[in-house]
């Protein structure tokens, strides 16, 4: 849905200039719109987003080109609780190009996906998907 990511780069620039309230009420606008709640402080590459009702993205979560986000999906990001600040990429979620993530999947904070995986629908992860691989199930389990 490109309203989505539309609204999304709109909240995101108006965050970056500094205009907090203004991104917060579009990022809210985008939530009404779309049913999707994507955090201002999200990186998103060109993804793909077909049915975005009940799709979040926490902040600092890099979900990169050619990805695909199905209904209810959830992508964690660190709660916040750091001390350390070397210990930063630690709790980074990062979705690789070209990945599938099923509907209603979620992704805990701190893993990372890999590039042309597949995460079946209502799987939770907890581990690091290698690329190329195929995961489901609660936990999610590499199948292939």
């Amino acid at each position: 849905m490109r309203i989505l990511i539309k609204l999304y780069r709109l909240s995101k620039y108006l965050n970056s200039l500094g205009h907090v309230r203004s991104a917060r009420l579009v990022k809210r606008i985008n939530l009404f719109l779309t049913g999707a709640d994507i955090a201002v402080d999200a990186n998103l590459g060109d993804i793909v987003i077909p049915h975005p009702v009940g799709v979040v993205i926490a902040g600092e979560v890099i979900v990169e080109d050619g990805s695909r986000i199905l209904t209810g999906a959830v992508l964690g990001s660190d709660p916040g609780f750091r001390t350390d600040q070397a210990e930063t990429d630690h709790y980074v979620t990062i979705v690789r190009k070209r990945t599938l993530i099923g509907a209603g999947a979620k992704v805990m904070c701190g893993i990372e996906i890999g590039e042309y995986s597949i995460v079946g629908a209502n799987a939770v992860v907890t581990k690091n998907i290698p690329p190329r691989s195929i995961a489901v199930g609660v936990p999610a389990k590499v199948i292939r």
